[in-house]
């Protein structure tokens, strides 16, 4: 018997399935027609140019991906998100999934900053590397992050899974999250310029070189605040933008920052409170020396879970 194997827009394949189930998929408007098709015998087409299959997508609704486990996901408007993060729960819960698997959780937390380590490199390579890959390295601890909250299998390999699977997208969200911490950080570099200017005016009047010490001091408070305000700002807007594209609610780069500016903004009030504690909870880990241990990969689970109450499994994101 032939044995069908979908690939949808987002890239995914789904199947091998037979004849009478691709085409019950596609009367429940689950696959469109120009997913591609792959025969058992190595034969590709277009779903909607198949004989067997091309009469169904005359009156084929529009259709919702489809999983790879043939599970049709739940398609949710951004606008009608009600959900609202709740800071307790999420700790919990991630603390329940640390306790119960303390060695993966602590491990790939090393294996992601052994991915980092090309970042610190000279001659520009840190930079090349970090402008393409940091994304990628994100996704794939996010996946591992969402398979353990999720209570599905999860495995150090997890790690590796924005490299793996459509590194374009993982390139392309890392360029976005850069470009946006450029087009922030042109505005602050204008007025650093520009105060820099006024020092130096002022160096040739009669002011004392004490008050002149302390204006150069502020310069470099003020310079520090507004570039950590400007880091805030991407981490907290840009925060689910790898989520997204590990957990695939939403198929691309664009589209899953669009989604997390939205989500971020609809619950900047829970957020702004779930990560008081939590930078509280660092702060701790930072007197206590190894606390960091434990506390960052039960807080990144934690974080893992705020998604979660966000974005249910088997959701697909639409605008």
């Amino acid at each position: 018997m032939t044995q069908y194997t979908v690939t949808s827009w987002n890239g995914q394949k789904y199947g091998p399935s037979d004849l009478e189930t691709l085409r019950g998929w596609i009367r429940q408007g689950l696959i469109l027609a120009d997913f591609e098709v792959v025969q058992s015998d190595g034969t590709r087409s277009k779903a909607g140019a198949l004989p067997e299959l091309a009469d169904l997508f005359l009156t084929a609704p529009t259709p919702p991906p489809l999983r790879a486990d043939s599970t049709p996901r739940n398609t949710v408007r951004l606008a009608d998100m009600t959900a609202r993060i709740n800071t307790s729960k999420a700790l919990a819960e991630g603390w329940k999934c640390f306790s119960g698997r303390p060695g993966l959780a602590i491990g790939s937390l090393f294996l992601m900053w052994l991915l980092m380590i090309p970042s610190v490199l000279p001659f520009g390579i840190g930079f090349v590397y970090s402008t393409l890959f940091m994304s990628a390295v994100m996704i794939g601890y996010w996946k591992l992050s969402l398979n353990l909250v999720d209570g599905s299998h999860a495995c150090a390999g997890d790690i590796l899974y924005g490299f793996k699977n459509r590194i374009n997208n993982s390139i392309l969200a890392s360029v976005i999250r850069f470009a946006i911490s450029l087009i922030l950080v042109i505005p602050l570099v204008v007025v650093a310029v520009i105060l820099v200017v006024a020092i130096i005016a002022i160096e040739g009047s009669n002011t004392s070189p004490e008050d002149i010490s302390l204006g150069w001091w502020a310069l470099v408070g003020l310079v520090i605040v507004l570039f950590a305000t400007v880091y805030v700002i991407v981490m907290t807007f840009l925060l689910y933008l790898e989520a997204l594209l590990a957990d695939g609610a939403v198929p691309d780069a664009f589209g899953a920052t669009k989604s997390t500016c939205r989500m971020v903004f609809k619950n900047i009030k829970p957020l702004a409170w779930y990560f008081t504690v939590v930078s509280l909870l660092m702060i701790l880990a930072v007197i206590t020396l190894l606390g960091w241990i434990i506390i960052m990969p039960w807080c990144m689970l934690a974080t893992a879970h705020t998604y979660r109450q966000l974005v249910p499994r088997d959701t697909l994101l639409t605008p």
